[in-house]
């Protein structure tokens, strides 16, 4: 960590970060129904935009989610949740479909400069910051309508959260709610929550501790109960309100539809 006669202070942090988000928006936000890009860099599938709005659009346009047998929903359903909200503020269309991608992007670089600045620094978190607002291929990501820059936003929300929580043991809840927000945008996050899960057992337990940012490991009265707590009180709160009551589309869309079709193609 940096010393603090070495570091930043906090008026010039706010300021350069105010200048970085400024910048980050910028990229994210002109232009916003531009053809996305064609380089291999970057790879993303955008024809597939259409298609995971489709629910959040049916529900917008129709009044009903369900429209016919293509309901990407029971993938993403946070993801189709914040597409629908941008959608019934502020109409059906691309600009609209992509402003969700573009403020998680936004979010994302605001929450990275805070986390690091807690663990490492001002001056680093500014950096981080400056880095992650500016990547040619995140910042594409984050102009498209699709899941993955959502995904990573919470990602980077569940770790901010980890990192407060080193002081404030109760933000560990934050860490585990966002981590599973993350995994229901896209199920890749599985391995975050994963980690996580594995990070703050290991540290009850007193193994170690993979995530903290300090050289002893947590007591077990601090972060990671709350943080195990967390994933154990919401994974039963998603199964019980999600998973269990729409399990055979659950089911169909994310091993049939994700897993078992994949090597076909």
């Amino acid at each position: 960590m940096t010393p603090p006669s070495q570091d930043l202070s906090p008026r010039t942090f706010r300021i350069g970060l105010a200048l970085v988000l400024l910048l980050a928006a910028a990229l994210r936000l002109a232009f916003p129904a531009a053809d996305p890009p064609w380089t291999t860099t970057v790879g993303v599938v955008w024809h597939d935009e259409g298609a995971w709005v489709h629910n959040a659009r049916n529900r917008a346009l129709f009044g009903a989610w369900t429209a016919d047998a293509w309901n990407p929903m029971y993938i993403a359903p946070v993801f189709t949740g914040l597409e629908y909200a941008s959608f019934r503020l502020l109409g059906v269309g691309v600009r609209q479909a992509r402003l969700v991608s573009e403020l998680c992007g936004l979010a994302s670089v605001w929450l990275l400069a805070l986390g690091v600045a807690r663990v490492g620094g001002r001056r680093a978190g500014l950096i981080a910051a400056g880095l992650l607002g500016t990547h040619y291929v995140y910042v594409m990501w984050n102009r498209a309508a699709l899941m993955e820059g959502p995904m990573v936003a919470f990602m980077v929300a569940a770790w901010y959260c980890y990192a407060r929580a080193q002081t404030a043991p109760r933000w560990g809840l934050g860490a585990a709610a966002a981590a599973l927000l993350a995994f229901f945008t896209k199920a890749s996050a599985a391995f975050f929550v994963a980690i996580l899960g594995l990070d703050a057992l290991l540290a009850i337990l007193g193994v170690f501790s993979i995530g903290s940012m300090r050289s002893t490991t947590y007591r077990k009265d601090e972060c990671p109960p709350w943080v195990v707590g967390g994933l154990i009180g919401g994974g039963i709160l998603a199964l019980g309100l999600f998973v269990a009551p729409n399990w055979d589309e659950y089911r169909f869309y994310n091993w049939q539809m994700s897993v078992t079709r994949k090597p076909s193609y």
